[in-house]
């Protein structure tokens, strides 16, 4: 009698186990990621010069929704990553200038697409009344360091915390994810303050798996003083949070 009542078990547990490999062969693959794309440009002025740090913001062609925004260098030149295929158009806006939008733009299958120089002409339009609101500009310029103050900007619409990083002034991050800062390896990346004490592929994930929207400020600073200990000579990095600093562990 055990040993029928073991056969039968047997019998069930082989038929089960078939039926589950089975549905598992018949199961739909996952489906593909999305392909992506680059999209370079560069903005010049209407005397010749290059448009630094101007607000580059990538629409959606059909119905101008904002995709990601992201900042012109000191020589006016931008560079728009892992974009989905599609159409697309690239607007500028800085200060002092008027607005300035691309032809359509087509992204296809991981190509990298060079959008013509943008010219920015400056604004002509006398205001008959000014509000003065009190904000903060997006580069600020402090004695012994620059912030780029994120929080509220169109920078952080769309993009990662890393993302937001490369854009900053000075700021290189090459294929393995180390980040340079003015040419100078072996920068000291700090969180609200405190030391990551994270390698250059875990600094990396975290970095690109957070919300730019979390980001009150990023603080460059290429010449610590004697308060920072000799791990910050290459320069520090320091990312203020928007909220708590226990988002970030």
């Amino acid at each position: 009698m055990k040993t029928l009542t073991f056969k039968i078990f047997a019998c069930l547990v082989l038929a089960f186990g078939a039926g589950t490999v089975q549905a598992q062969n018949n199961a739909k693959p996952a489906a593909a990621p999305s392909a992506t794309g680059k999209i370079n440009g560069s903005l010049m002025t209407d005397k010749g010069k290059p448009a630094d740090y101007a607000t580059v913001t990538l629409l959606r062609a059909k119905d101008s929704s904002v995709v990601k925004s992201s900042l012109s260098n000191d020589a006016g030149a931008y560079t728009i990553e892992r974009v989905a295929t599609g159409t697309y158009l690239v607007k500028a806006t800085v200060v002092g200038f008027d607005k300035v939008v691309s032809a359509p733009i087509n992204v296809t299958d991981n190509a990298t697409v060079n959008v013509p120089a943008l010219k920015l002409v400056s604004s002509s339009k006398n205001l008959a009344a000014v509000t003065v609101t009190a904000t903060k500009p997006l580069i600020e310029r402090k004695i012994d360091r620059t912030v780029m103050n994120v929080e509220n900007s169109v920078l952080a619409a769309g993009n990662s915390a890393m993302e937001i990083l490369e854009r900053a002034p000075g700021v290189t991050v090459d294929k393995d994810d180390n980040i340079s800062l003015k040419g100078k390896q072996g920068v000291t990346v700090m969180i609200d303050n405190k030391l990551t004490y994270l390698s250059a592929a875990q600094l990396a994930a975290l970095l690109r798996s957070t919300d730019g929207n979390s980001i009150q400020s990023i603080e460059l600073i290429t010449n610590p003083s004697a308060k920072y200990d000799a791990a910050g000579n290459s320069g520090i990095i320091n990312i203020q949070n928007e909220k708590k600093p226990c988002r970030w562990y």
